[in-house]
């Protein structure tokens, strides 16, 4: 069965993707950080280290202001031309209760 995406909720989309790059962003900014830690120190590591902890948010903001307009973009065009279609298929079905 054919079933067809009419519409998507571009601030929850938004919402997930933000928080999604927000958590996708820390395990690289940790493998930045990890270098500068052992290069000494003084206002040159301070600086880079506080822009490599700020990188999670920006990813974040940015995540949020592009998912965002993705989803407007989407909903248009899908008025437009029709939304994503995918096929749905049963399996599985009711499970089945033998008895002995």
């Amino acid at each position: 069965m054919k079933k067809q995406i009419a519409r998507i909720s571009p601030t929850q989309t938004a919402k997930v993707f933000g928080l999604l790059s927000f958590i996708i962003s820390l395990p690289v900014m940790a493998m930045q950080l990890m270098p500068l830690m052992n290069s000494g120190t003084g206002f040159k590591l301070r600086a880079v280290s506080g822009l490599l902890l700020a990188t999670p948010f920006m990813y974040a903001v940015a995540g949020f202001v592009v998912a965002l307009f993705a989803a407007l973009l989407y909903n248009l065009l899908a008025r437009l031309v029709g939304g994503l279609e995918f096929t749905v298929e049963e399996i599985g079905g009711a499970p089945t209760v033998v008895e002995g």
